[in-house]
């Protein structure tokens, strides 16, 4: 039978990946799929319930962009959500500014944390990285469009006063990467959360500095951590700390979510990397307004269950170039007669629509 609504089939989309993996052996020899550590018992449950259990190997099989958009559009509704007024210029300053990153190589990591050695070369293409973290106020006009549920310290869906300009936290990885596919809409280029690479790029540069501003360690006057303020302040309020090219925020305030999996690195030079194709969290860079100087520095790095939403993590995005006819938006284009939300009785037809007509 098909799933009560489309909240616990995507969920069971989510876990279809841990399970397919932790049971490929098995499902090969025609066995029962067993439940991952990783999967709670009435997750597993759930999954098991699913309209979605027949389709395993081809949800499995999907990569990760195809996952990603299959996911965002069978998001569910949230009916009890009170609709809220865009944001008007005036309210947010910063929405739509840009700060291009031209390519380059520089030296990634650092050898005075052990997880972010080796330190190694990585080459990088260009890309734009917004100018300060995604605001309240910006994430308002997602939230209004699409009728998501707002971040939990939201009074009945409505920014707290006083805070539109300050960073949006109570954002899981999930709903910050949803943002940025929804950003991909609205301008040229692909919208993503940045991969690791792309922020310690954008925060250190070529020149490799401690910190995003240079070496010289910071103060109250650079930053708001070490609970100096003890909370979250408007976005731009330490101009001193930005890099030499204006990108604000980046050490202090909230912590901002990368796209990659959590995990050790390779000595190896690469080019343009993403990280592991597998993991437990995702990374998280830049520290907030509790953390002491080390999680500042550029080259610090730690990771987080992606589901996670605390108060002080938030994130930025990145948009690189689209050649032809951006991936994202076509697909968006070719799933329109399914509705934007993909309901788990029509997950067949989704499928088909991104891998062609099943072999069996």
């Amino acid at each position: 039978q098909p799933m009560a609504n489309a909240y616990d089939g995507w969920k069971a989309v989510e876990m279809a990946h841990a399970v397919y993996e932790s049971s490929r052996e098995a499902l090969a020899k025609g066995q029962d799929a067993t439940r991952p550590e990783s999967v709670a018992e009435d997750d597993f449950a759930l999954f098991q319930r699913s309209s979605l259990r027949p389709h395993l190997d081809r949800l499995a099989g999907l990569d990760g962009l195809k996952r990603d958009l299959l996911v965002h559009l069978g998001s569910p509704p949230v009916a009890a959500v009170r609709p809220v007024a865009p944001p008007t210029p005036s309210d947010i300053g910063a929405l739509g500014s840009w700060v291009e990153i031209p390519g380059g190589t520089f030296q990634m990591g650092s050898p005075d944390f052990e997880d972010a050695k080796p330190v190694h070369t990585a080459r990088l293409s260009s890309f734009e990285v917004s100018r300060y973290p995604v605001t309240n106020a910006e994430y308002a006009r997602y939230v209004s469009e699409h009728e998501v549920r707002p971040p939990s310290h939201w009074t009945d869906g409505k920014i707290p006063d006083g805070l539109d300009r300050h960073p949006v936290v109570n954002v899981s990885w999930d709903s910050a990467r949803d943002y940025c596919t929804w950003l991909t809409t609205t301008r040229e280029g692909t919208a993503t959360l940045p991969t690791e690479a792309q922020w310690e790029y954008a925060a250190a540069g070529s020149r490799g500095g401690r910190y995003p501003r240079g070496d010289a360690n910071p103060t109250d006057k650079h930053a708001n951590f070490e609970n100096s303020v003890g909370a979250t302040t408007p976005v731009g309020s330490y101009p001193k700390g930005a890099t030499p090219e204006g990108v604000h925020d980046l050490a202090d305030n909230v912590w901002e979510w990368c796209s990659d999996w959590h995990g050790s690195y390779d000595a190896a030079e690469q080019t343009d990397p993403r990280g592991p194709q597998t993991g437990n969290g995702r990374v998280l860079r830049g520290g907030a307004f509790r953390s002491d100087p080390d999680a500042l520095r550029c080259a610090y790095r730690v990771g987080n269950l992606p589901e996670y939403a605390y108060y002080g993590i938030g994130f930025r995005c990145v948009v690189v170039a689209s050649g032809g006819q951006d991936e994202r938006q076509s697909f968006v284009q070719r799933t329109q007669p399914l509705g934007l939300r993909i309901d788990v009785r029509n997950v067949a037809e989704a499928i088909e629509l991104l891998e062609g007509p099943a072999s069996h």
